[in-house]
């Protein structure tokens, strides 16, 4: 949790609030939208997110889930995971049974016939005789009887068939309700009033009530049963992966590998945490490919919202109603922006503007003495922006030379503040925030990198841009005088939004002063997090790596399930073509700890490897390296010779000889992953036990970083 703080120890941020209030253009607006979320509409965005849009399908076309159809789809889900799933789906229950009952009106006047004044029911299958006339006459019955009245038999007493119908209340369906029922009722309780009662604004009050009554046996089946028809895979266990954040707490030395910049854990009042190393490699959330991410970012969602559901903390999703432009550079979403840079440059990962922009800063803005903090000339800043949106994509844009670097440094701040979708996005910047209530800083670590990886591609990798641009000011902090600490203050309200501006009233209000302080605490904390630990919060940790894995495994059962059906439906002359294995090309590929090794775009295309128990993924790449005078250059040479045969003098001229760079890597591909770039320190034996039936594939693997 955040240390109590004065303004005075929030000097910066609070400045930097007043500049960015001072510098409010008269035309900019935006309006939040007054309009709340409809009962358990977050709920369904929510699982909608989280990849469960059968769920809420099924929800709107006015179908419940059962417990057993809920348990069928989550019983290969981590528990905690099943938890979070299960309760969205028991509050979208309830909400569907209350738009079902108020919806349906029942009108009494269907089911009951109109009633003597005298409130007698009259009950007549025998002919009864008339006290005025003498005569007998059949009376009329009435269509339906009320509940709990029975027809009695008739012995001559003509009072016997009409009695005085008692009062009873009516239930809210407008049934009548015998008093007895009432009794019974109540003798009961208050057991489980509200059935599904969680929202995401907290547990209602009859569900508290609940909890402190007892627990609904909802009901009991043994794990197998379910687990049988679905899978050839055991329901998963706690047991089975370790829901542990790969980070570990090092005494004073620094969380880079390579360098020391950052420096002691005193200088930041934040904990050195470092990366522990894994066998499997560790995974960087950009070295997988599309697939592999979307089944990262669901599970993601799953497990931070479980961490936040823990611990009582609720976040909301924001709500704008800011127009969004299509055309220009300021005030258009990043993803427009990446549109349509990608048609100039089709490798483009960040708008070309922004990294312009960041560029400019590291070549020659770095080492002035507070650079971010200091503003600008408001005159230069609208023109520099007014020659970005003219000139930029023209090609005839120059940098001025009148421009200073807190020129530039501001007009990069503007950007971040007019996006119409924040950085950390609408979604989930008020989760961002929300993390500093986790307990303890590893918690939060973790919140964070899940929160990293829930953000659309353009956001994260932008964010990532800025965030080393903020490293490399913080390196010079003994030249520019701008320290983490000064850094994060000044850049948390730019990327959290500050506050819309308040009256004079609201300012001398205690309690609004308190929230803004805290406020401003909470998210330098944040910020400070963020930049000291970017290199951590990009990872993917181990323990989603392995749920991955295991879904690719489910998907791959359920498949040769379809295959076994279609076996069963085939002529065995079908069965013979379609299910015929493929011959094999290498049959020493198939033994054990050996593996074929590809690399299409280089000269020496494919070779087998046996592996060991100390080969790394690097140690293969280099055999694909040329080195002068070493055994890799005499195999080109044998290589060389044996192409030669098949494909002519080509390779004769060794600059034809492509080769392994600095920048090619083993990729994992296929089996229980889509794509995966492997790091070098990988052990592959490790790694080849986990995954047998991968293809292993040399390629070239562009690092995205700051110019």
């Amino acid at each position: 949790m955040a240390r109590s703080q004065s303004p005075g120890d929030l000097r910066d941020y609070f400045q930097e609030f007043e500049d960015i209030k001072s510098s409010k253009r008269h035309d900019e607006e935006e309006e939040e939208s007054a309009k709340t979320p409809d009962e358990g509409e977050q709920e369904a965005a929510w699982l909608q997110e989280a990849g469960y849009g059968f769920i809420v399908s099924k929800f709107q076309a006015g179908t419940e889930f059962t417990d057993d159809e809920i348990n069928k789809f989550t019983e290969s889900m981590p528990s905690n995971h099943a938890a979070v799933v299960k309760r969205r789906v028991d509050t979208l229950n309830a909400t569907l049974r209350k738009k079902q009952k108020y919806s349906t009106k029942i009108d009494v006047r269907n089911i009951f016939p109109e009633q003597p004044a005298s409130g007698k029911i009259v009950i007549h299958s025998q002919p009864l005789e008339d006290e005025d006339t003498g005569t007998r006459q059949l009376a009329k019955r009435p269509a339906t009887l009320p509940r709990g009245m029975k027809l009695g038999s008739y012995n001559g007493d003509s009072s016997l068939w009409t009695r005085q119908a008692p009062k009873s209340p009516l239930s809210p369906r407008g049934e009548v309700v015998h008093p007895e029922w009432n009794r019974n009722r109540a003798s009961k309780g208050p057991f489980m009033k509200n059935k599904g009662g969680y929202s995401m604004s907290g547990m209602s009050e009859e569900v508290q009530d609940n909890v402190q009554q007892g627990v609904e046996m909802l009901s009991v089946q043994q794990k197998g049963t379910v687990q049988k028809r679905w899978s050839q895979l055991s329901p998963i266990s706690d047991a089975d992966i370790v829901f542990d954040f790969n980070i570990e707490e090092n005494g004073g030395e620094s969380m880079h590998s390579s360098k020391t910049v950052m420096g002691q854990v005193n200088a930041f009042d934040l904990p050195n945490f470092s990366l522990v190393p894994d066998k499997l490699g560790l995974t960087c959330v950009d070295d997988i490919n599309e697939t592999d991410a979307a089944y990262v970012k669901n599970l993601a969602l799953l497990e931070l919202t479980s961490m936040f559901d823990t611990h009582n903390i609720n976040y909301s999703r924001r709500r704008t109603k800011k127009r969004h432009k299509e055309h220009g550079i300021f005030g258009v979403p990043l993803v427009t922006l990446l549109e349509q840079d990608q048609k100039l440059k089709p490798n483009a990962r960040i708008p070309l503007v922004f990294q312009e922009i960041v560029s400019y800063l590291v070549k020659f803005c770095l080492d002035t003495e507070g650079i971010l903090r200091v503003p600008g000339s408001t005159s230069r800043i609208k023109q520099l922006r007014q020659e970005f949106e003219e000139r930029f994509y023209q090609g005839t844009f120059i940098w001025a030379d009148d421009l200073t670097p807190n020129d530039v440094a501001a007009l990069l701040k503007q950007f971040l503040r007019d996006l119409p979708v924040p950085l950390l996005t609408d979604d989930y910047i008020e989760a961002f925030a929300q993390v500093e209530n986790l307990p303890d800083k590893k918690q939060q670590l973790h919140a964070l990198n899940l929160l990293i990886l829930l953000l659309p591609t353009v956001h994260r990798d932008t964010l990532s841009v800025l965030l080393e641009l903020l490293e490399k000011v913080i390196e010079l902090k003994d030249i520019n005088k701008m320290s983490l600490n000064n850094v994060a203050m000044i850049m948390a309200p730019n990327l959290f939004m500050a506050p819309k501006v308040r009256g004079s009233n609201a300012a001398k209000n205690k309690v609004v002063w308190d929230v803004e302080i805290k406020m401003a605490a909470n998210t330098s904390n944040i910020m400070k997090m963020l930049i000291r630990y970017r290199n951590i919060l990009w990872t993917v940790p181990t323990y989603l790596m392995s749920l991955v894995r295991r879904q690719y495994e489910l998907e791959t059962i359920r498949k040769n399930k379809d295959k076994s059906k279609m076996k069963g439906l085939l002529s065995k002359k079908d069965k013979t073509e379609v299910y015929k294995k493929p011959a094999l090309k290498h049959e020493a590929d198939f033994h054990d700890g050996v593996i074929r090794i590809q690399a299409p775009n280089l000269t020496k295309s494919s070779t087998a490897i046996q592996l060991d128990n100390n080969m790394t993924a690097g140690d293969i790449v280099s055999k694909f390296k040329v080195i002068q005078g070493s055994e890799a250059s005499n195999d080109m040479n044998r290589n060389t010779g044996v192409q030669n045969s098949h494909h002519g003098p080509i390779y004769n001229d060794p600059r034809n000889y492509q080769s392994a760079g600095d920048d090619t890597f083993l990729f994992e591909v296929g089996g229980n992953v889509g794509e995966r770039c492997l790091p070098h320190d990988t052990n592959m034996l490790a790694l080849y036990k986990v995954n047998p039936n991968a293809e292993w594939i040399i390629k070239q693997r562009q690092r995205f970083k700051v110019t």
